[in-house]
């Protein structure tokens, strides 16, 4: 879908404004996508969705799919109460749709469109059951990882989140690859954020912060000096960290005479 609205109307008019059929929503996400609201709106408008016969029909769409959204997607506040206030609930009907609302609007730290989606979960206990703590480590992860501390509050401050938090460490390993990505003021942050947990889990400590400059955190930080200091810590780069690498730290890197291998 392109989002285009006036093809959309030309369908509907020649047509006679017919009632799209049900089995259309699977393709919401892909509207969704185009983050054209008017669009979204005026086919939605169409269906005429009940929270009868119709959710059941919903469900039955999106069944073992796996929804994604395009990286330059940006899901907003705006589009996120539509789904949910003007269609029936929308928004929660789809356990994939809002599932990957949320983890994309993570990674992407939309901050309101987050706190949205978590907040409306309060009077759904059903939605959070079974699979949905692994969506909340997922959500966490992501927060470490684009290294946002205003994100892994609001996880950390939802219900789902303290009672995850609670019972499961962090895992260490994840936050020295924060660390490794430039991330460091975040994992101070993050360390005096969670002396205030009340557990006996392993938490990240400030010393990993502050732990000795490596190739990768060099790498990350187009820190040339120690890129050069560092080098012969290793003899091979994944391509993760060649396609994050800037474009100056990649020539300073092919024109050393030492050459790395790339997996």
């Amino acid at each position: 879908m392109h989002g285009n609205i006036d093809i959309l109307q030309h369908y509907l008019a020649t047509t006679a404004n017919h009632r799209l059929p049900i089995i259309a929503i699977k393709h919401i996400h892909m509207a969704i996508d185009t983050g054209n609201e008017q669009f979204v709106r005026l086919f939605l408008q169409h269906m005429h969705i009940t929270k009868g016969d119709d959710a059941i029909t919903i469900s039955e769409q999106f069944k073992k799919r796996v929804i994604k959204y395009r990286r330059s997607t940006r899901i907003s506040l705006s589009m996120l109460r539509m789904l949910e206030e003007e269609f029936n609930g929308l928004l929660y009907l789809i356990r994939p749709l809002w599932e990957a609302a949320l983890t994309h609007s993570v990674e992407h730290n939309m901050l309101d469109s987050v706190q949205y989606i978590l907040d409306n979960l309060l009077s759904r206990d059903s939605v959070w059951s079974g699979p949905s703590q692994n969506i909340m480590k997922k959500c966490i992860y992501l927060s470490i990882k684009v290294g946002s501390i205003m994100m892994f509050r609001i996880l950390k401050g939802s219900r789902v989140g303290r009672i995850y938090l609670k019972s499961n460490s962090l895992d260490m390993e994840r936050i020295k690859q924060a660390r490794d990505s430039g991330h460091i003021l975040f994992i101070k942050q993050l360390a005096e954020e969670m002396d205030h947990q009340s557990s006996d889990l392993l938490m990240p400590s400030k010393s990993i912060a502050e732990a000795p400059m490596t190739l990768f955190m060099a790498i990350n930080n187009n820190d040339f000096v120690s890129v050069n200091a560092l080098s012969h810590e290793i003899d091979e780069l994944d391509m993760d960290t060649c396609q994050r690498m800037s474009k100056e730290m990649a020539t300073f890197i092919s024109s050393r005479p030492q050459v790395f291998k790339f997996s």
